[in-house]
């Protein structure tokens, strides 16, 4: 049996239940849950390449499948990022049944882990451009529905994604030729350029991040959370994949030269542009550019520690976003007016503590989960490139204003304290014990981020060859 046949065949299977049952979200919720849970298993347990007893059965778990001439193989490597993965659909499949999602939510989101899986396991690399751009296209039924009818985030996306898509195609192509002909090391040239391109784009580096504010605003929260959080993320998957399996791209300095400089750039524009921002949703949107722009910057550094930064960056994002699509799936609402934004604040004060603690981690704000990796960033570029760390320290600084003067606009906490909490811990318990505990998680993770990173260190072990 085929282990990567049967890891990916699972959400897709899963899906097509899910999606005739999608009137009842609890069952949903759990069977999408239960499928995590066994792709955990397999991944973190199953024997590959060896032959075991099961059931009284001999079974041989084969690391590879061969189809349409094209292989997908389960590296070792890939059993980290896949646990990430699989942790992380977990946690917004419970988010998700807490407040209003979209009706295909779930099939999409089982839809987009077979997808991304494809992307890790397909060989070689240039099929993946085609699994990035199917998942695009599956990612718009997911954001739009009968109630949220605003497509412009949905298409923007779509629209350079696209874009991207094409040029990582053209990559492909050059590096055939350069197999035809070794000796040409213009091919090379062409198509570092080329994968750069494509991946600066399909990243959302400056001018095409325009979809993430959008989206932010106008969808729903709690997907606009799995899209900024898990589906981006594939994305820098990729990328490793790319700059581990090809050594004269990890040796191109102008390839780590290109992400600092994208980087920077979403960091200088969402520093532009959040400290105007009128709503949590667009506060959000471009906190996550600037939370992204670091990412690429150190990744881009190509130090050791900075890697790991790079990784608990990327945790640290999920268990933020997890916290503000809960929180803001309950206040923020389809075409809601500022006093409707004020009254269910004051009728929802888990959900409003829920959204207002991710959006602080995600701006950044000590004592939280999204703190200790900017911190370590800013540190890291002071020594070495101070006047990067001169434009992250102001743009996290307006962040924080954005933030602050928002809460102060729009909470009156002596409303919420008004006998509001108590009547609504009664009518959603479930919604308030995993309030408590994300926020929870949020903060103590943040004061204690030795065991994350040590967790997120572990998932990127192996991009040390990078350094070499």
């Amino acid at each position: 049996m085929s282990l990567p046949m049967l890891m990916m065949s699972i959400p897709v299977l899963t899906g097509v239940l899910v999606y005739n049952l999608r009137r009842w979200i609890w069952v949903q919720a759990t069977l999408v849950c239960g499928a995590m849970l066994i792709l955990l298993v397999l991944v973190l347990q199953a024997p590959v390449d060896q032959l075991v007893v099961l059931a009284g059965r001999d079974i041989h778990f084969r690391s590879s499948w061969e189809i349409l001439g094209r292989s997908f193989v389960l590296l070792p490597n890939d059993r980290y990022i896949l646990t990430f993965i699989f942790v992380s659909v977990l946690g917004f499949a419970l988010g998700g049944a807490m407040v209003s999602v979209t009706i295909l939510f779930y099939p999409v989101v089982l839809s987009l882990v077979s997808i991304i899986m494809a992307i890790m396991f397909v060989q070689p690399f240039i099929y993946a451009a085609l699994f990035i751009q199917i998942g695009a296209v599956i990612c718009v039924f997911m954001i739009v529905d009968y109630k949220y009818s605003q497509v412009a985030g949905a298409l923007r996306y779509l629209a350079f994604v696209s874009i991207g898509v094409p040029f990582i195609l053209m990559a492909g192509w050059q590096i055939e030729m350069y197999q035809i002909r070794p000796d040409d090391a213009t091919l090379l040239k062409q198509a570092s350029l080329m994968l750069g391109v494509g991946v600066l784009i399909l990243l959302a580096v400056v001018p095409f991040h325009s979809w993430m504010p959008i989206m932010a605003r106008k969808s729903p929260p709690i997907v606009t959370a799995f899209m900024i959080g898990v589906v981006h993320a594939a994305i820098v998957f990729f990328l490793i994949d790319m700059l581990v399996q090809y050594d004269w791209l990890r040796n191109n300095p102008q390839f780590f030269f290109a992400f600092r400089i994208g980087g920077m750039l979403m960091i200088f524009a969402g520093g532009l542009f959040v400290i105007s921002q009128r709503s949590f949703g667009g506060l959000m949107g471009y906190s996550a550019l600037i939370d992204w722009g670091c990412t690429l910057v150190a990744i881009g550094l190509r130090l050791p520690d900075s890697l790991g930064v790079a990784a608990m960056i990327i945790c640290a994002r999920v268990i933020t976003l997890v916290a503000w699509g809960l929180g803001a799936g309950c206040i923020l609402g389809v075409n809601n007016s500022s006093d409707d934004v004020r009254l269910k604040i004051a009728r929802h004060p888990f959900a409003t503590l829920s959204m207002i603690v991710g959006g602080l981690s995600l701006a950044a704000i000590p004592c939280t989960v999204g703190f200790p990796a900017r911190w370590a960033l800013l540190k890291m570029l002071a020594r070495i490139h101070p006047d990067y760390a001169i434009v992250l320290l102001v743009s996290g600084l307006c962040a924080w204003v954005g933030y602050i003067r928002l809460i102060t606009e729009m909470i009156d906490f002596s409303s919420i304290m008004s006998g509001e909490l108590y009547r609504t811990m009664l009518k959603n318990p479930a919604r308030m014990v995993l309030s408590v505990f994300i926020v929870a998680s949020v903060i103590i993770v943040g004061l204690v981020p030795q065991w994350l990173y040590s967790k997120a260190s572990i998932m990127f072990e192996h991009i040390a060859i990078i350094l070499v």
